[in-house]
């Protein structure tokens, strides 16, 4: 579980919106985990060079 202080953590350091993430889908909340999530942004911002305005997109398929 990641708490909303922690998820606007990794917002920030990735320059996503935590509203609309936590808005389009809020099970990141209750299952989301800290070092997976961050895994998983660095590698789709970093490595396959999506653009974070994508990123909400591409979580929301992760999470379903």
């Amino acid at each position: 579980m990641i708490g909303y202080y922690s998820l606007e953590i990794l917002c920030n350091k990735y320059n996503l919106s935590k509203e609309k993430l936590v808005n389009k889908n809020n099970n990141i909340l209750s299952f989301g985990e800290f070092s997976e999530i961050d895994k998983t942004l660095d590698f789709l911002i970093n490595t396959m060079s999506i653009t974070p305005n994508n990123i909400v997109y591409f979580i929301e398929m992760l999470m379903k």
